[in-house]
Formats: C-alpha cells, sequence, structure tokens
C-alpha cells in the first residue's frame, strides 16, 4: 500500500429522508479509483468478503493527541477468528526458525494509520460529539475532485460495526495501538505524503 495515496480521513453523516436514526460516515480520500479498489479488496479480505462487517472483523480507532490533531488506524480486529488465525500461523513459522524468539501482534499485522491535522472547517469535533464511539459507520471512498466531496460510486459502501474515539491519555497497554502511537512520539518517521507531514514547517 502506498501511503501517499492516502490523502486524508473525512467525516459526516447522512439524515434519511422519511426521518429516523441518522447515519455516520467515515469516508478515506484517496488519490485514486485504483488505489480505492486496492483497498476494498483488502477489507474484503479481512471481512470474508462482506461489505457489512457485522462479525467485528475490521477495527476503527480515532486516537485524539490534542485539540489540533488525531490519528486515525484500522485493521484487522485482534480478537476475531480470521485474525488470530493469521497471528498463530506467524507464529508456527517464527517456531521453526527459533524456540526462543517470541513476536508481537502488533508487529505482523497489516495496521493502515494516518495523522491528520484539525482544521478550523473540520466537521470531526462534532462529529465526536453527536456520534462519540460504539456506534456502527458506513465507510467510503471519495476520490479527486474534492470540492465537493463525493463518494465514489463504483464501490460499494462498508459498514463497519466497531468504531472507537479516543484521547491518547486514555490509551492503555491493553490498546492494540498503543505502542505505535507512542513510539512515533518517540522518533517514528512521518508514513504520509510529505506535504501532509506535520513535523515540516510550512
Amino acid at each position: 500500500m502506498d501511503p501517499e495515496q492516502w490523502r486524508g480521513v473525512g467525516f459526516g453523516y447522512v439524515a434519511p429522508p422519511n426521518g429516523g436514526y441518522e447515519i455516520p460516515i467515515v469516508s478515506m480520500i484517496v488519490s485514486s479509483l485504483d488505489y480505492a479498489k486496492k483497498l476494498e479488496s483488502l477489507f474484503l479480505s479481512w471481512t470474508n468478503g462482506k461489505y457489512k462487517d457485522e462479525d467485528k472483523n475490521v477495527h476503527i480507532i480515532v486516537v485524539v493527541l490534542n485539540s489540533n490533531e488525531y490519528i486515525f488506524f484500522c485493521y484487522p480486529n485482534p480478537k476475531r477468528p480470521i485474525t488470530e488465525r493469521f497471528f498463530q500461523s506467524a507464529r508456527d513459522t517464527l517456531k521453526k526458525e527459533s524456540l526462543e524468539d517470541e513476536i508481537a501482534e502488533h508487529h505482523i499485522a497489516l495496521v493502515l494509520g494516518k495523522r491528520c491535522n484539525i482544521g478550523k472547517g473540520s466537521y470531526f469535533p462534532e462529529f465526536r460529539r453527536r456520534f462519540g464511539s460504539g456506534v456502527s459507520v458506513a465507510f467510503d471512498f471519495i476520490l479527486p475532485p474534492y470540492d465537493p466531496l463525493t463518494k465514489t460510486k463504483e464501490i460499494p459502501s462498508f459498514v463497519f460495526f466497531d468504531f472507537e474515539i479516543k484521547d491518547k491519555s486514555n490509551l492503555t497497554r491493553k490498546d492494540f495501538v498503543y505502542e505505535m502511537v507512542y513510539n512515533y512520539e518517540k522518533g517514528g518517521v512521518w508514513q504520509g505524503a510529505p506535504e501532509d507531514n506535520p513535523d515540516i514547517k510550512k
């Protein structure tokens, strides 16, 4: 996966015309349809081919670093059988090479992560206030041109049921992304597009 083709994250919601519950929407803003289809295939491999992930095979967590930044993570849920089988296969392979070494799950899982700025016009603070954690979210892809932001029609929307927003201060070592968040702050390398790197002075 080329991180430079992942441009950002969008938050919003849809209000049904006939009333009813509002539907929270999370979007990956990407640079091309080809890249979006690669992500679609990746997600389907995590969800056993389902666009509606009622089994919670995919976990999404937004870690809020401060009032200006968050990191968006998306990865196969380590608590689900499909991921456990993958981890066990990796452990078995390592044991054939060394009986003493152990492997941490977060070292072998593919985790998609994006550090994002919360600009003045960002809807994220309102999204968090309105929906919070523990809700199911519609998930889609947004392609250029980005004005207005419109989901691609070529790829059906996913529905993910394991979504949370958490402040960095509330992370514990039980959180799968704990070390990823703190290791970045200890000197990790920015993985996104260079112009989006918050550590480079504009």
